[in-house]
């Protein structure tokens, strides 16, 4: 979120224990093999954000920035449903990012949306409350 000249970045990473959560699966890194503090964590996290920072301002951004997220998302084409906002249950496919890092939602219709800001998860709106590959 942006006010003024801030962003606040919110990020929520299943350490220790995970949510057993009805409509979706979740984990935590420790219940696969990882061992991490929330304090390395935290610090692994700002070091980072630091570094991506100090590319962006360096004229880095957009390009390295989002070639290296679409090497770590989910495939072009994963069906995904925005959950929340006025547009809550539109289903579309995941078709990349857009040069200033929205989102590109592919519509049943070839419509490209973009979407900046909002909750989307895995999955069609049809297949919500079966297992799906979510896992947060």
């Amino acid at each position: 979120e942006r006010f003024r000249d801030y962003v606040v970045i919110g990020v929520g990473v299943n350490l220790v224990v995970a949510p057993q959560l009805l409509d979706r699966k979740s984990i935590s890194l420790r219940a696969l093999g990882a061992n991490i503090s929330r304090d390395y964590y935290a610090k692994s996290l700002c070091n980072g954000f630091s570094v991506a920072l100090l590319g962006w301002r360096g004229g880095d951004w957009p390009a390295t920035i989002i070639a290296r997220w679409m090497e770590r998302a989910h495939p072009l084409g994963t069906a995904l449903t925005l959950t929340d906002g006025q547009h809550a249950g539109l289903t579309g496919a995941f078709d990349g990012l857009e040069p200033d890092g929205g989102l590109r939602l592919r519509l049943a219709d070839d419509r490209i949306m973009i979407i900046h800001a909002g909750e989307l998860r895995l999955g069609s709106s049809e297949s919500e409350g079966q297992d799906d590959a979510a896992g947060d």
